[in-house]
């Protein structure tokens, strides 16, 4: 939290997105991430490769003199994220199979 905390600053809001075990009624056991790595780390910082469940794959810290604009930057930085970083995820289910998972932000989905 050093990293994003400021004195002039009273909410410091923290986003951790981890891997669930679970996405319709399938058993997820991980997710795997590709990037397009000279883009992605120039945008972003998001793990790539293996993320089993429980771990994390991205995590955003926010500070701002109030609770409300941190946790609406929090939202913002997720959906841009998704929205533009040439990020893809690969859900691995408990039975083998995988999925790759489309991405309702990006606008080229849609």
């Amino acid at each position: 939290m050093k990293r994003v905390s400021s004195p002039e600053c009273g909410a410091v809001s923290l986003f951790v997105g981890v891997t669930r075990n679970n996405c319709d009624g399938q058993g997820v056991v991980r997710l795997e991430y590709e990037a397009y790595t000279a883009m992605a780390l120039q945008q972003m910082l998001n793990r790539i490769g293996h993320v089993p469940v429980g771990e994390p794959s991205v995590v955003i810290a926010v500070s701002s003199p109030h609770r409300r604009e941190a946790l609406e930057a929090v939202g913002f930085i997720i959906d841009d994220l998704k929205a533009h970083v040439a990020i893809w995820k690969k859900e691995v289910l408990d039975d083998g199979r995988g999925t790759w998972k489309e991405n309702s932000e990006c606008p080229w989905t849609r």
